[in-house]
């Protein structure tokens, strides 16, 4: 099953800060560094552990890279100015099947992290709601949704809870 499962949460109290770290961030796939505070830790890893038995993999695993856009629509909706890189990432994901992310980094030659404050940029100052789905290995496809679309997805994801 899973190398994590003879775990409980007396071996997290235990457990060296360094070897909790290094757990956190095996299970996470994240790069921290330390934690707030012992408490905060032995809490994030528990957390990180149930997420892990719960679905059978690590919590960025379900998201790429903890990368995530299931971003509620906002009152303000305007689109952005052509020519800009926002406007091309715009286009893409306002389009019939939305965008990969992978493209959207492409299309604007962006990074990681770059196509990923690009996108829910989106969200913060066009208002636009945004939803992703997993497509492939290490990918997901980023959409626009409307209110009412996005409670329905809300409620699906929650129903599988």
């Amino acid at each position: 099953m899973s190398k994590f499962k003879n775990i409980t949460p007396v071996d997290l109290k235990e457990m060296k800060t360094a070897d909790l770290l290094a757990l956190f961030n095996e299970l996470t796939s994240r790069k921290t560094k330390k934690f707030a505070s012992r408490e905060k830790g032995i809490a994030q890893t528990a957390k990180a552990l149930v997420e892990h038995f719960k679905t059978g993999v690590s919590q960025t695993e379900k998201v790429p890279h903890g990368l995530s856009f299931r971003l509620p629509p906002r009152d303000l909706a305007k689109e952005p100015r052509i020519g800009t890189k926002r406007r091309a990432t715009f286009m893409l994901l306002t389009s019939k099947d939305g965008g990969l992310f992978s493209e959207i980094a492409k299309l604007n030659k962006w990074t990681r992290k770059d196509a990923y404050e690009g996108i829910r940029l989106l969200n913060t100052y066009c208002g636009l709601g945004l939803w992703h789905e997993r497509e492939g290995a290490d990918d997901y496809r980023v959409f626009v949704v409307s209110p009412a679309r996005y409670k329905q997805l809300v409620e699906r994801e929650a129903a599988k809870s």
